[in-house]
C-alpha cells in the first residue's frame, strides 16, 4: 500500500478527532465526503479494468461532491423532497454507465443488473424508511425516538445482503455512497451508520488482500475479534465523556485501540495460528460495525454528534489493516507458496487446475535430488488453526528400473532445514517437546517399491519413514510432471506424529499432511 494512501487516512483520522474535540460538527459532511472518496480510491485497485474503474470511481466521487454542494444551496427539510436530488443524480450516473460490466475481486457485475443499480437507492431511502417505521411504532406502541437506532442495523443488514450478493464488498460500498449522499440533506443523528456500512464493505478487500478464503465465526480467533471490535466501539465512546485528564485518557484509548488490533493480527504469527491473524482482524472489523450500529441510541443533543468519534475509530482500524499485514509478509513463505502454486495451480476463481501426469519412461538409472530446487511443504491443524511449514535443501536419490515396481529411493531430511516461517516457533519445535534436533538431526524415507495407482502415470511409493528414532511404514503418492526439459516429481502424503512418540495435541493437530516437489539430475 502506498504511503500517500496511508497518509491520507491518517490525516482524515486526525481531522475527525479535531472536529469532535472542537465540536465543529457542521464540518463532518465534508470530512465524510473525503473519507468515502478515499475508500472509493482504495477499493478501485481491486477492479480488473483499471481505465473503467478510474472513470467510474471519479464519476462517483464527483456525484457525491455535487450532492454536497446542492445540499448547501437547497435547505430541503421535507423527507419526500430531500431524497430527490440524490435519487436523480444517481439515476444519471447509472444511466451513463448502464452498459458497463465490472470485475471486482474476480466477480463480474453489471450496472444494469437489478441487484446492482438498486443499491445506492437503498442507501438513499434507508434513513427515511427507518423514520416511517418509527412513526408507526410510536403511533401504535408509544415507542421512543431512540428505537430508530435499533431499526438501522436491520436495514443495514438487508442492504448489505443485497449488495454483497451481486457485487460483494463493493455492493455494500454503493449502499454507503447512497446513504452519504442522502445524509448531506439532513442533520440526522444516525450519520455514524455510514461507518458501519463502510466497515462491512471493507471485509472483502482485506480478506482478498491477505488471501483469506473463509471467515468462520466458529473460529475462536474470529469470536475474540468480534468482541474486541465491539469493545473498542463502546469504550472509545465512553472515554470521550470523561471529565478528568480527558486528553490523556483519549490518547491512551486510541493507543489501546491500535494495539488491540495489531494484537489480533500478530498473535497468530508469533504464538499460534489459533490465536490471531487476518481472520481475527476481520472479526474485529465486523464487531466494530455491529456495535457501532446500536450503541448510539440516545437522541439528546450530545449524542447526536458521535459521527466524528466512530469515523476516527474506523480509520484507526483501517490503518492497522493497511500497515501491519505487509510488515508480516515472510519472503521465505511466499517463495514456498509460489512453488506450491506450480504443483497445484489455480484459475482466477481459485479452483485447482489439474496438471496432466507424464510417463516415467526413459528414466532408468540413478538420479540425485537437486537440493536447491526441491521442497517439502506441510501443514497441520484444523480449519482456522493451521500451522504451515516447509523443509528445503534436502538430499537423496531415486534409482529407477525398467520395471518401476522395483525402483528404490533414499531421501534424507535435515531437521534444521525445517521451518514454520517464524523463528520463535522454530526454536521451540527443535527442542525436546517436538523434534529433539540435537539427538535426532535428520528424518529419512527409504524404500524399494513403486506401485501404480488407478490414475495413469501415478504411483505409490512404499517405504520406511524414520523420525525421532522410530521407523514406521509410509506410503506416498508420486507422479512426474512436465516442466521444460527437467525431471520433476511431485506428490503428497500424510504422517501421524503421535506414531513417532510426540504427545497428542488436538488443538495444534496431530496429522501432518505434506506436498513435495523434487527435481532430479
Amino acid at each position: 500500500m502506498s504511503l500517500s494512501v496511508i497518509f491520507s487516512f491518517l490525516l482524515l483520522g486526525v481531522a475527525a478527532f479535531v472536529i469532535q474535540k472542537k465540536r465543529r460538527f457542521e464540518q463532518i459532511d465534508i470530512l465524510h465526503l473525503l473519507f468515502v472518496s478515499a475508500i472509493a480510491m482504495l477499493l478501485k485497485s481491486d477492479f480488473e479494468n483499471e481505465k473503467l474503474a478510474n472513470s467510474w470511481s471519479y464519476a462517483l466521487i464527483a456525484l457525491l461532491a455535487v450532492n454536497f454542494l446542492i445540499s448547501r444551496w437547497l435547505k430541503l427539510k421535507n423527507p419526500m423532497l430531500r431524497v430527490l436530488p440524490p435519487i436523480i443524480s444517481f439515476a444519471v450516473l447509472l444511466a451513463i454507465f448502464w452498459n458497463d460490466s465490472f470485475i471486482y475481486l474476480g466477480k463480474n457485475f453489471n450496472i444494469s443488473d437489478k441487484a446492482t443499480f438498486v443499491l445506492p437507492f437503498l442507501g438513499i431511502v434507508m434513513y427515511e424508511l427507518a423514520r416511517i417505521k418509527l412513526q408507526l411504532l410510536k403511533k401504535f406502541f408509544g415507542m421512543k425516538d431512540s428505537v430508530l437506532n435499533a431499526l438501522m442495523p436491520l436495514l443495514v443488514g438487508i442492504t448489505a445482503l443485497i449488495g454483497a450478493f451481486n457485487a460483494e464488498g463493493y455492493g455494500v460500498f454503493l449502499v454507503g455512497a447512497g446513504f452519504l449522499a442522502a445524509s448531506f440533506y439532513n442533520t440526522i443523528g444516525s450519520k455514524h451508520i455510514l461507518h458501519t456500512i463502510l466497515a462491512v464493505s471493507l471485509v472483502w478487500m482485506f480478506a482478498a488482500e491477505n488471501n483469506i478464503e473463509l471467515i468462520d465465526v466458529r473460529f475462536a480467533k474470529v469470536i475474540s475479534g468480534l468482541f474486541i471490535g465491539a469493545f473498542i466501539s463502546g469504550f472509545v465512546l465512553q472515554m470521550w465523556s470523561v471529565e478528568k485528564r480527558k486528553n490523556l485518557a483519549l490518547l491512551l484509548t486510541y493507543v489501546l485501540c491500535f494495539a488491540l488490533f495489531i494484537g489480533l493480527l500478530v498473535a497468530g504469527v508469533q504464538i499460534n495460528a489459533s490465536f490471531g491473524g487476518v481472520e481475527a482482524y476481520i472479526g474485529g472489523l465486523i464487531g466494530f460495525a455491529l456495535a457501532n450500529s446500536v450503541l448510539y441510541a440516545k437522541q439528546d443533543e450530545q449524542e447526536l454528534h458521535q459521527a466524528p468519534i466512530t469515523m476516527s475509530v474506523l480509520i484507526v482500524i483501517i490503518l492497522v489493516g493497511l500497515i501491519v499485514p505487509p510488515m508480516l509478509v515472510n519472503e521465505e513463505e511466499l517463495a514456498v507458496q509460489e512453488t506450491l502454486n506450480s504443483i497445484t495451480p489455480k484459475n482466477d476463481k481459485g479452483e485447482e487446475i489439474e496438471i496432466p501426469f507424464v510417463s516415467f519412461e526413459g528414466l532408468a538409472g540413478k538420479h540425485e535430488i537437486v537440493k536447491d530446487n526441491s521442497l517439502v511443504s506441510f501443514k497441520l491443524g484444523s480449519a482456522g488453526s493451521v500451522t504451515k511449514g516447509a523443509i528445503k535443501e534436502f538430499s537423496g536419490s531415486f534409482n529407477f528400473t525398467e520395471d518401476l515396481a522395483n525402483s528404490s529411493f533414499d531421501i534424507k531430511l535435515p531437521v534444521l532445514n525445517l521451518t514454520t516461517f517464524m523463528g520463535m516457533r522454530d526454536k521451540s519445535i527443535m527442542g525436546d517437546d517436538y523434534l529433539k534436533e540435537k539427538k535426532f538431526p535428520s528424518m529419512r524415507f527409504k524404500g524399494s517399491q513403486m506401485v501404480p495407482t488407478d490414475k495413469k502415470f501415478e504411483y505409490e511409493m512404499a517405504g520406511s519413514f524414520e523420525m525421532l528414532g522410530v521407523k514406521k511404514e509410509l506410503k506416498v503418492l508420486i507422479h512426474r510432471v512436465e516442466e521444460d526439459s527437467k525431471i520433476v516429481l511431485v506428490g503428497s502424503g500424510e504422517v501421524d506424529r503421535r506414531e513417532f512418540g510426540m504427545a497428542d495435541d488436538p488443538r495444534e493437530g496431530n496429522v501432518v499432511s505434506f506436498e513435495f516437489k523434487v527435481e532430479l539430475k
